[in-house]
């Protein structure tokens, strides 16, 4: 949607967070000028806003990445679980059987499941994570989960845990990305 803006060169830097920050500060900057009696205020104004949009066009033609020559796919699994149904008990095993046979199908160098994919917590099904990341492997898929789990505190988290490299004797020895 901002592919064509002066300030699509923010996104590399700082997100849609920045670039939607610069937006309105620019258009907060145009009704200070429409408003304000002080001429040089509103050139103040004015220049701010053309220097951010100058900044963003310079930005715009900056490699901030660099190929490598080797293209990674990646399948994005979605089980279509209705909300209502996902967290049912009469529910779980047809949701853990959805995602293995989507996971075994998977051809993707890289799939990725989504949050609370599977509605238990890690910790409590140690067994049929070894099972996703013993499949994922067989078929040389990294594969990410995203599951609930507690922290050492017994607090509940989200989580997406990286099952690539999984050792049975280990299993809650994963790197991991929670909030």
């Amino acid at each position: 949607q901002i592919a064509d803006s002066p300030l699509t060169g923010f996104a590399p830097v700082g997100g849609l967070y920045l670039v939607t920050f610069l937006v309105a500060l620019i258009t907060a900057l145009g009704v200070f000028v429409l408003k304000t009696r002080n001429f040089r205020y509103s050139v103040c104004a004015v220049m701010l806003s053309i220097l951010i949009i100058s900044v963003g066009l310079h930005l715009k033609t900056v490699t901030f990445t660099t190929p490598t020559g080797q293209k990674s796919s990646v399948a994005l699994v979605q089980g279509n679980v209705p909300q209502t149904l996902k967290w049912q008990e009469s529910e779980a095993i047809p949701t853990i059987e959805k995602y293995f046979r989507l996971v075994a199908s998977s051809e993707a160098d890289i799939t990725i499941l989504p949050e609370t994919a599977l509605p238990f917590f890690q910790q409590d099904i140690p067994d049929i994570i070894g099972q996703f990341a013993q499949v994922a492997q067989s078929n040389k898929t990294a594969l990410a989960i995203g599951i609930s789990r507690y922290n050492e505190d017994g607090n509940f988290l989200n989580a997406a845990v990286n099952l690539s490299g999984y050792k049975a004797e280990e299993p809650f020895n994963q790197v991991f990305y929670a909030k």
